[in-house]
């Protein structure tokens, strides 16, 4: 079992996986207690757009989209890794800093609908509440998704079109169910390119390099040790 999982999860990208997790969670509850008063950046042209239900399904077909993009960054190798997810991490935190500092909100309209994708709608609004909106992580690590397969060796052209056309319908998503405005949508691509684009230059490559490798160590020992007792 253990060896299965670790075929699929490289052991030096365990503690970096769960970091970024926990710090997406952090922004997701510690930022929606800033002291700060939140505020709104609505525009006009985001009343202009539609309120359509059905994209509800894309929104929460894109935690799927993060596990499988995820998954198969991981999977193309070391170097790959250490170029994506230093990268995401940083950016994550400067959404966090963001979310507590400047945090801001929006009107949600009423759903009044009794299909599965109102009830959907309902759930969802329920579970997120329309606060810490810019930058949009949901397009942040969609976003990364994609920017991470140009990062890739073994990477088929059809798997990144298909992943930046779904990036593209995620970001649909989230302004058609009324979860982001526009401005979040260009916030979240903007934090992911500074992300990539600071982490190497400050060093964070190396440093997440080092991290990876202290924990491989001590996994690999810890496998040994399972291996002779088994």
């Amino acid at each position: 079992m253990f060896a299965r999982i670790k075929k699929w999860i490289p052991a030096f990208v365990v503690v970096p996986y769960l970091v970024t997790w926990i710090i997406n969670m952090a922004a997701f509850y510690i930022g929606k207690l800033s002291p700060f008063q939140a505020i709104e950046i609505e525009t006009a042209w985001d009343r202009a757009l539609p309120f359509v239900p059905a994209f509800i399904l894309i929104y929460v077909l894109a935690f799927v989209q993060w596990i499988v993009g995820y998954l198969i960054i991981m999977r193309d190798g070391r170097d790959t890794i250490r170029k994506v997810f230093p990268g995401e991490i940083l950016a994550k935190t400067i959404a966090f800093v963001i979310f507590f500092f400047m945090p801001t909100v929006m009107q949600r309209p009423e759903v009044t609908g009794h299909g599965l994708f109102d009830w959907l709608t309902r759930f969802i609004y329920f579970m997120d509440t329309p606060t810490c909106l810019f930058p949009s992580v949901h397009c942040l690590v969609s976003w990364i998704c994609w920017r991470g397969t140009h990062y890739m060796k073994h990477v088929s052209k059809t798997y990144q079109v298909c992943m930046f056309v779904f990036t593209l319908l995620v970001f649909a998503a989230v302004l058609l169910v009324k979860q982001h405005l526009i401005v979040d949508v260009l916030g979240g691509v903007a934090v992911a390119e500074i992300g990539l684009f600071l982490a190497p230059r400050l060093k964070l490559d190396r440093i997440f390099e080092a991290c990876c490798s202290a924990i491989e160590h001590r996994v690999k020992i810890r496998y040994q040790e399972n291996e002779e007792n088994s």
